[in-house]
């Protein structure tokens, strides 16, 4: 079965490169309610690989204001902000919310990552979402995106 799952690594990642880039008002529809794994670009460079059960829905949720669930203003705030984080208690988001400047360079950061275009694909046929996983972190290797860390400790 794993086998089987890593030969399907470079064609979605074909398919994905070939694809669309949209703007978040421009979304497909059809993406409501669909797994997949998409990446986020600004002035043209990938910078952040992410994924979702409800593929559209997550991709509007990184710059909604009043998602708190959004990693990518969250890594931009902390490179702006010189924070150092880590998934370690007392070292990650909890922490740097109370810190000075915190909330409004958030926001200016969910408004930035508003503002970038996004391409991204739906994986069919994925009952235990080991390909949507997988292929997240494929494509954030392969694009060397700035962003994304699957380091947990």
């Amino acid at each position: 079965m794993a086998d089987d799952l890593i030969k399907k690594l470079p064609g979605l990642f074909k398919s994905l490169q070939s694809s669309d880039l949209y703007t978040r008002d421009a979304l497909p529809v059809d993406w409501k309610g669909k797994v997949g794994v998409y990446v986020f670009y600004e002035n043209g460079d990938p910078i952040y690989v992410g994924r979702g059960k409800d593929l559209r829905g997550r991709i509007l949720q990184h710059g909604r204001q009043s998602v708190q669930d959004t990693p990518l203003a969250f890594h931009l705030t902390a490179k702006k902000l010189g924070y150092k984080t880590n998934y370690r208690k007392g070292k990650g988001r909890t922490k740097f919310k109370s810190q000075k400047n915190f909330k409004t360079t958030f926001a200016t950061m969910k408004d930035r990552v508003a503002k970038m275009k996004v391409r991204g694909i739906t994986i069919d046929n994925d009952p235990k979402g080991i390909l949507n996983h997988l292929f997240e972190a494929y494509v954030a290797a392969k694009l060397d995106t700035p962003y994304n860390s699957f380091l947990t400790s």
